[in-house]
């Protein structure tokens, strides 16, 4: 935002210089999903690969996009709130907003959960864009969660309270993918799946996560997690969510990727009907010609009968 814009506004009544009140780096230019990009090195780095961590899902879109909490730092955020709580429940030192935020504004916003025994709470939110009149939608950062807040139940953060990284992390299931192959959506099963099981360790702990590699998307980083779920079952290993999702006919284990160091890829072969270059996809050894072979196969099925 240009300082003739930043003027103005200020004219106007519109702190935008407020550290608490805006996201570092933001430009008019950014989409919501932009905002919503998180450092993944916060969270986990790469030494950190094939190690277990205790996690706790947030929230689930998918298999290929849900959001976790590490629980060896749920005490700082259990911390946080607890204070936000105290500080933002005194109504007299802290109105709500009365103007639209823009978007990338950091606010404290009141939550009350779905269940009636659960008391609300004040928690962080990130303004993704406006809504219809007095509403916006907000990207919950420490849980992953969108939802619609009205200007009632906002008020401007505070500046100690946005010293804590965001605390969910953006995560996908490592090693599957749908059954119906890449690029195709989920089955819902597959997501209702995820969510339940999600709902029902949350407050209970005991769902492990190893780390199996960082996915880069459009989006940004995701960390690829194999999910196990020991607090349900009696199993000394627990229970694979990726095996079983597998199991149950609602994914696919991914192919093997096949990386080129020689960068040759000249050899003519006939699969079925159609005469190709092959691979069409990176090879370390010849002797991995047959696997390419069955990837192809696999994603050309209809061209093979």
């Amino acid at each position: 935002m240009g300082e003739k814009a930043k003027k103005i506004l200020n004219e106007k009544g519109h702190d935008v210089d407020r550290s608490s009140l805006r996201l570092e780096g933001f430009n008019d230019s950014k989409s919501a999903e932009d905002l919503k990009m998180v450092k993944i090195n916060e969270h986990f780095s790469k030494h950190q690969l094939h190690k277990m961590v205790d996690v706790k899902i947030s929230h689930v879109y998918s298999p290929e996009e849900f959001w976790v909490q590490r629980c060896d730092r749920n005490g700082r955020l259990g911390a946080l709130e607890e204070e936000m709580f105290k500080f933002y429940e005194d109504e007299d030192g802290n109105k709500s907003i009365e103007e639209m935020p823009f978007p990338g504004t950091m606010l404290a916003c009141k939550y009350t959960p779905g269940r009636k025994t659960e008391a609300p709470s004040w928690i962080r939110g990130l303004v993704l864009r406006p809504a219809k009149p007095h509403v916006f939608v907000v990207f919950y950062v420490d849980y992953g969660t969108e939802e619609e807040v009205y200007f009632k139940n906002a008020k401007n953060l505070d500046t100690k309270f946005v010293l804590l990284p965001n605390q969910a992390i953006r995560a996908r299931l490592s090693g599957i993918q749908p059954k119906s192959g890449v690029g195709f959506p989920w089955p819902k099963q597959a997501t209702k799946f995820l969510k339940e099981k999600a709902d029902t360790t949350y407050n209970l702990g005991g769902m492990v996560a190893r780390l199996d590699g960082f996915c880069q998307t459009a989006l940004g980083y995701k960390a690829s997690l194999r999910m196990i779920d020991t607090v349900t079952n009696d199993l000394p290993g627990g229970i694979v969510l990726n095996d079983v999702l597998v199991e149950k006919g609602l994914a696919l284990h991914d192919n093997l990727v096949y990386i080129n160091d020689s960068k040759h890829f000249d050899s003519k072969e006939k699969l079925g009907k159609l005469e190709t270059v092959m691979p069409s996809v990176p090879m370390r050894l010849p002797q991995c010609l047959p696997a390419v072979k069955k990837v192809l196969q696999t994603f050309h099925s209809d061209k093979f009968k």
